[in-house]
């Protein structure tokens, strides 16, 4: 892997016939936020089955937020998008458990709007895998320490593979897309068995599933 300083890249790799890299900045300065509202949009389509236009695919969280895209072979694949608590309020956050974002505001970001192209079959879940593991290595690296998100409940199986945790009693209709969703959420702890443990120091400033465990009831697995 190596780490691209210029015009946005924060990745890149080359396997087999596959040239990988990833776009990461803000929306103010985002030549690809039209890549990643048309990602959006094909997936959100795809997943509501209805039409949904690259400007209904927009947010109000957008202009405070991080986006990153990843592309393969210069193509548009995977996307994403993580709002750091500290910078304004979340999406959905009326759902999520107020004394946890209360208590960690200034640690708790969300990734949400995870949208992918799948037109390589089964690398599809290497692609999304590399794209999550980036944002929580960025996210991380600037003191986040607590993801909290929402998901449609046909992904929770999903989310619990990644090493999520599902908040208990949490399923609400999304408030713009109505459909039924769950809030999930990982803290920065080392200890637990998830995809990104590796990013997790042990004793650098981890946050613990026990401390969280004190302001919200998480399901058990």
């Amino acid at each position: 892997m190596n780490i691209i300083p210029s015009d946005g890249f924060i990745y890149e790799d080359e396997t087999d016939d596959c040239y990988v890299t990833i776009k990461q900045d803000n929306l103010s300065n985002a030549s690809f936020y039209k890549d990643v509202l048309y990602l959006r949009s094909k997936g959100f389509s795809k997943s509501l089955g209805v039409n949904i236009t690259t400007d209904d695919a927009k947010a109000e969280y957008d202009k405070y937020s991080y986006l990153f895209c990843l592309y393969v072979n210069e193509e548009p694949t995977v996307s994403a998008t993580v709002t750091f608590a500290r910078d304004g309020k979340l999406d959905c956050e009326e759902f999520y458990p107020t004394k946890l974002i209360d208590r960690y505001r200034n640690v708790i970001c969300s990734g949400t709007k995870f949208c992918v192209i799948n037109k390589h079959e089964c690398r599809i879940d290497i692609f999304a895998n590399t794209l999550m593991h980036q944002m929580w290595h960025y996210a991380y690296n600037r003191g986040i320490r607590l993801d909290i998100l929402n998901a449609k409940e046909r992904l929770n199986e999903y989310y619990l593979r990644k090493g999520y945790l599902l908040v208990e009693n949490s399923t609400f209709t999304h408030h713009k897309w109505r459909f039924r969703a769950n809030v999930f959420l990982l803290p920065a702890d080392s200890t637990i068995n998830s995809m990104f443990k590796d990013i997790f120091l042990e004793g650098q400033d981890d946050l613990s599933v026990n401390e969280i465990s004190k302001y919200v009831k998480l399901a058990k697995s």
